[in-house]
């Protein structure tokens, strides 16, 4: 099964990158870590702005429009970090993907059956021919009437292959491919440690705001149980993800309370520049729910050991590529 899209098992068995770049709408980023005595540790970054019109990401349209612009971009940064090895993880935008929870109360024996199953049941929910789909999938929760639930991610291929190429351009290999919000959420759930019980961690409720879209997505226990990707262009528009999220929580998934609210991500201000102290859609939250709402803070979780330590700003940057880069690392999440 070759699934770029996350979850790449080939990093089970082999080190895995230890640069992630993030290419989004509005900016690139590239970050290095290593293992320090006091823990993982951000060596160099780097981040860089795009001008308008270079990515437009999207889930059944070009999505970069001036490749050449991408290129010279990655260029400089892998430079910068001064790359030992030309495999790197990449992040891409949560909008270029569609995310789908599909239960099964019986599952195939071989690999084969269950990979054409999976693509028979989401062929009319994406807007393209499944046979020019990417697929990626994983366990999820073990229903509690008896089941599998898994978590499929599907993208157009030759999209995927417009990132891949643009890395392939620098000389720079993406073994790993995956979600900007899926890189978020391994970030901020604690590490799994193998034969030991996990305490029950409620459910999470993860709000990530990336500029044109924001992602909802459920974490009960450290799984994965509902995902939502919403182009997103106002605080109404972000009320009502946060409602409709919260309502299936209520009716469908017989929830009750979240536990814990986390935000993170950017925003973007009237003269299109981006915004980070994500006051405006914190503030939202916090009215709808009547409580405090939690804003990421990576200085708890790795040892950072350059400026970015005093610079909130730089962190919520750096998040979904350092959280990519720790799951090859940390048993952590619902990927693990």
């Amino acid at each position: 099964m070759k699934n770029p899209l996350g979850f790449v098992r080939a990093w089970q068995a082999a080190s895995p990158p230890s640069v992630g770049v993030q290419l989004s709408e509005n900016h690139a980023s590239a970050v290095s870590i290593a293992r320090t005595k006091r823990g993982m540790s951000v060596k160099e970054h780097v981040i860089e702005a795009f001008p308008p019109g270079i990515i437009f990401p999207g889930l059944n349209n070009r999505n970069i429009l001036k490749p050449g612009c991408v290129i010279e971009t990655l260029s400089r940064m892998l430079d910068t970090l001064e790359l030992r090895s030309r495999r790197i993880g990449l992040v891409i935008p949560d909008s270029v993907a569609k995310v789908s929870l599909l239960r099964f109360e019986e599952l195939p024996a071989r690999n084969a059956d269950l990979e054409e199953l999976i693509r028979w049941r989401i062929k009319k929910s994406v807007p393209f021919q499944v046979k020019d789909a990417q697929i990626s999938y994983v366990p999820g929760a073990v229903l509690p009437e008896g089941g599998q639930e898994y978590i499929v991610t599907v993208a157009r291929r030759d999209i995927i292959e417009e990132y891949e190429q643009v890395c392939a351009e620098v000389g720079a290999h993406a073994g790993l491919i995956d979600l900007a919000t899926f890189g978020l959420a391994t970030l901020i759930l604690p590490p799994v440690t193998p034969g030991v019980s996990s305490v029950s961690l409620g459910a999470w409720l993860v709000i990530h705001v990336c500029g044109n879209y924001s992602s909802a997505a459920i974490i009960q226990d450290g799984n994965l149980v509902f995902f939502r990707n919403k182009q997103i262009d106002s605080e109404e528009g972000l009320r009502d993800l946060v409602h409709q999220t919260t309502m299936y929580y209520e009716d469908r998934l017989k929830g009750n309370i979240f536990s814990k609210v986390v935000l993170a991500g950017f925003v973007i201000d009237g003269n299109g520049e981006r915004e980070q102290d994500l006051a405006s859609p914190k503030q939202v939250l916090e009215n709808y729910f009547k409580s405090p709402v939690e804003t990421i803070d990576l200085i708890q979780k790795v040892a950072l050991g350059n400026e970015a330590t005093r610079n909130p700003r730089i962190l919520r940057e750096l998040a979904p590529p350092i959280g990519l880069l720790l799951r090859g690392r940390e048993k952590r999440g619902f990927f693990s």
